[in-house]
């Protein structure tokens, strides 16, 4: 599966080696480049860096872009080096000021290797020579483990690529963004009604991992399930002047419209469904919105006058929560939808934090490694896109080298919000005049004139077979019927009470057995009537299984309704 960027590409450029001096320390030099992109079928061309500037003003962090040509899920890793100062390799350097320059700008980052959706990568820039320099030098790496002391060399555990940039561009976001509207660091991100985790002291300062490390005893902290969870086909909107919040919440609303198919409700397109959120929210040219006071009201009332079927809801009760990652991972993970309000900041001399203003943005995807590192996948509005997926690396609530802060800045995960999709309402049609015959055809013993009926629509519920409780192991339901557990995905739940007065139980497939956890078979009891029993009679339970067990299950259970 693993190619090397070298047998790939060997014909086209090689390798320099130079002699250090003193102990005779060999050093890797830079590639010999004597064309462009070199080696990987997975990655696409137009690798691009970019530095954001406010009113003209250099950011210190700069994005990498790299878009992908072919899938594969095997590559948890990437790491890129870029000669910035063109030196011939790679490596740290001073800057004329005085700063170090890393060249290995993604080290040991989390990558997300999906056609249509590349990742971008924020690093620090504090050279602004690189600025006026042309055709740097790039190498990237996928790999399924993390490296050690690399400098753009390729082997054969490693699927490497081989190209140039060919000039730092720059992207000036003050069109798209007032950093600190009022001068007061007031972006509309208040603490209205918001309790405060813990262990944070914000507003003087957002917690980082740091705080939650070790107990009150020095022993370590817990070591934290893994996750990896991934939305694909989220929109990725850019947004206009101050417009984050109903870009971001838009980005949702459309992934969950084509999920859930609700599309036919919305107002439109998404700029349509941007117009009318601005409206419901309230949202103010200088100021965007103000999302502690009106983001609920404004969504609710756009879910109302659509009918969609939708909740709105925090995903943590407090703000700066050093579990909001996990948090966040479970919402994913259950087909939900997440916006991140995030929160500039910035310290003084004596080290105390000061706000300075706040984003949102939507969450896409969530992962925690196997080496305990913390990752939040994003699509942000202020990122030209479209379909360019941000990735970060979060200590507790930090969210690190976020690309949009202002220079000396920090940005912080301050709350997060989701989107919980809910079953639809049985829906009763008019009353409609029906004849003998039609009546005759349901069942009905009525004779004489025409009378009329109320006709009521019945859509069965279907059970997920499966929630992904984390990367090996899966939350099942479970129906208990006189003692036995049976697999809830056997089973549709009919809202339709006319034939036994209540919400009841029918088998999935109908005239087929369910099969209980020791394989068992259950004929429903009654298919014409009440099936396996009112609802609210009987108990549910939730089973915690690896993958594999689970697999095991629907399969065996499948071969034997099938007669295999």
């Amino acid at each position: 599966m693993v190619q090397s960027g070298e047998t790939q590409g060997s014909s086209r450029w090689k390798w320099l080696w130079v002699l250090g001096g003193g102990l005779g320390l060999v050093v890797l030099a830079l590639v010999i480049w004597v064309a462009t992109d070199q080696g990987s079928v997975y990655i696409g061309p137009n690798v691009t860096i970019v530095r954001p500037t406010y009113q003209g003003e250099p950011l210190p962090i700069a994005t990498l872009s790299i878009p992908y040509q072919a899938d594969d899920p095997y590559f948890d890793t990437i790491n890129v080096v870029v000669d910035l100062n063109q030196d011939g390799v790679f490596a740290a350097y001073q800057t004329a000021d005085g700063v170090t320059q890393e060249e290995w700008v993604v080290q040991n980052f989390s990558a997300r290797v999906v056609t249509g959706e590349g990742n971008s990568f924020g690093f620090a820039l504090p050279d602004p020579g690189a600025d006026m320099r042309t055709q740097l030098p790039v190498v990237i790496a996928l790999s399924e483990e993390p490296l050690s002391m690399w400098a753009g060399e390729t082997s054969e555990n490693l699927e490497t690529h081989a190209t140039a940039v060919t000039a730092i561009e720059t992207d000036e976001i003050s069109r798209r963004m007032v950093l600190d509207p009022t001068g007061e660091g007031d972006t509309g991100f208040g603490s209205v009604g918001l309790a405060q985790a813990a262990t944070s002291e914000a507003p003087h300062r957002p917690p980082s991992s740091s705080d939650a490390t070790n107990g009150a005893d020095g022993a370590p902290g817990e070591v934290k399930k893994e996750f990896n969870v991934f939305h694909g086909g989220v929109p990725d909107v850019t947004q206009r002047e101050n417009e984050c919040v109903p870009t971001s919440t838009a980005n949702s609303l459309m992934w969950l419209a084509e999920k859930y198919n609700f599309k036919d409700k919305l107002p439109g397109d998404v700029q349509a469904v941007i117009a009318e959120l601005k409206e419901d929210m309230k949202w103010q040219a200088a100021s965007g919105v103000t999302t502690d006071l009106n983001f609920f009201p404004g969504k609710d009332a756009f879910v109302k006058r659509h009918n969609l079927p939708l909740v709105t809801h925090w995903v943590s009760e407090t703000q700066f929560d050093l579990e909001i990652m996990d948090k966040i991972a479970t919402e994913l993970q259950k087909g939900q939808d997440v916006e991140v309000s995030l929160e500039y900041g910035q310290y003084d001399a004596e080290g105390q934090y000061h706000r300075t203003g706040g984003h949102m943005v939507t969450a896409v995807g969530a992962r925690r490694m196997g080496n305990g590192d913390v990752y939040l996948e994003i699509h942000d509005p202020l990122s030209p896109g479209p379909e360019l997926l941000d990735l970060y690396r979060i200590d507790g609530t930090r969210v690190i080298d976020y690309r949009y802060q202002a220079r000396a800045g920090v940005t912080y995960i301050r709350k997060a919000i989701a989107e919980s999709p809910i079953e639809q309402p049985v829906v009763e049609e008019p009353r409609t005049p029906i004849d003998a015959a039609t009546k005759q055809a349901i069942g009905d013993e009525l004779t004489g004139e025409a009378e009329t009926t109320t006709i009521k629509t019945v859509q069965p519920k279907t059970y997920a077979p499966s929630t992904y409780y984390d990367e090996t192991h899966v939350s099942m339901k479970v129906l208990v019927l006189n003692g036995a557990r049976y697999p809830l995905y056997q089973f549709w739940g009919y809202d339709d009470p006319s034939e036994c007065s209540a919400d009841h139980y029918h088998a999935a497939m109908a005239g087929l057995p369910v099969y209980s956890l020791d394989y068992q078979p259950l004929d429903n009891p009654d298919p014409t009537g009440c099936g396996f029993g009112a609802i609210a009679d009987l108990s549910v339970e939730q089973r915690i299984l690896t993958v594999e067990e689970f697999e095991s299950i629907q399969t065996t259970i499948s071969n034997r309704q099938l007669g295999r």
